[in-house]
């Protein structure tokens, strides 16, 4: 498991090449966020204007003001559904987007768009559902004692830092349940909660220092009047997203894990693989780099494609130094021509 300062000097590495599209992507994220809920307050100042005198549309007062009302209904329900469905498709193209390019894979902007695959929004979602249930669940003692004693008696408030308290360690928890999702397509919710729960059983603690690292940048951002985030937003991301995949190749690469073992490597199928997988055929996969190898590897100042087959020494040999390959390979041979002739 790579530390804290490993994790960051990695992700501003990574980060390097990329942070035109990851800015990029994040602003097309929030344009399309803002302008979707810009329309929401528009269709419903227009119903509300339009409901205050509605006989002037219509001839009968009651028609108008239930037909206004069905109408900014059904909008308003078209829109959040639409405003819901971009967040969570932008969201997931977010996470798929940072694990690439921690992998050391160029991106570009409509990367972000990669999340609106249909099966996996649904696993994404699935995880989203639970964990907001989790906070609702959590939330819901604060929320009756709120309602019976009053908001603002003491009972409340040390409830409502107990909640605050749980709430922020149910996030630690589950951390990393969406990043797990994004990372493997076919993974359920169920699993990938269990998946971030087992990662973050000893790793609560380190994540939360990882996070407190960023305030600096954060108090930077807010000083720069929101224009910082451009670049802390991507930086926090791309530390997350290697904390995620340092943790997950240390827990389960090659553990014999039947749950997650089908998802440790960390590649999308080939198209003759995926055809095995639907024939349901047993092909033996092909040995990839592991994140550890690929972040020795970086660090060492090599660099190595995530989806590069393990190779022989030879052929290793030969690809690092082509000409001492040569040279040792004419040596062997004129070595054996002469024991050759020795023989003869």
């Amino acid at each position: 498991m790579m530390t804290n300062r490993e994790i960051k000097a990695f992700a501003w590495h990574q980060m390097h090449g990329n942070w035109i599209a990851s800015i990029a992507a994040y602003l097309v994220m929030v344009i399309g966020i803002v302008s979707i809920s810009f329309g929401i307050s528009m269709v419903l100042a227009l119903a509300g204007m339009m409901l205050r005198d509605p006989v002037i549309l219509f001839g009968s007062s009651a028609y108008s003001t239930l037909l206004i009302s069905t109408c900014a209904g059904i909008c308003v329900a078209a829109l959040v559904a639409l405003l819901l469905w971009f967040i969570i498709g932008t969201s997931l193209g977010m996470e798929i987007m940072f694990l690439n390019i921690v992998r050391g894979r160029k991106c570009v902007p409509f990367d972000i768009f990669k999340g609106f695959r249909v099966r996996q929004m649904g696993h994404y979602l699935g995880v989203m559902i639970i964990i907001w249930l989790i906070s609702w669940v959590l939330m819901m003692p604060e929320l009756f004692l709120s309602l019976r004693m009053g908001f603002q008696t003491k009972t409340v408030e040390v409830i409502n830092i107990i909640t605050t308290l749980l709430i922020y360690y149910m996030a630690l928890v589950l951390g990393m349940a969406p990043l797990a999702s994004a990372d493997n397509p076919d993974m359920k919710a169920g699993t990938a909660i269990r998946v971030s729960i087992h990662i973050m059983k000893k790793r609560k603690i380190r994540f939360l220092l990882l996070m407190l690292s960023f305030l600096p940048w954060i108090l930077l951002s807010v000083i720069t009047f929101g224009v910082g985030f451009l670049w802390t937003i991507p930086y926090m991301m791309a530390a997350q997203s290697i904390f995620y995949l340092s943790a997950y190749s240390e827990d389960y690469q090659g553990n014999g894990n039947d749950d997650v073992t089908p998802y440790a490597e960390y590649r999308e199928l080939s198209p003759e693989e995926a055809e095995a997988v639907k024939t349901q055929e047993k092909d033996t996969p092909e040995k990839h780099a592991s994140f550890e190898e690929i972040y020795q590897a970086t660090h060492n100042g090599q660099g190595v494609d995530s989806n590069a087959q393990k190779v022989s020494p030879d052929e290793s040999q030969r690809d690092l130094e082509p000409e001492n390959y040569k040279e040792q390979t004419k040596l062997l041979n004129s070595s054996h021509d002469a024991d050759t002739n020795q023989t003869t």
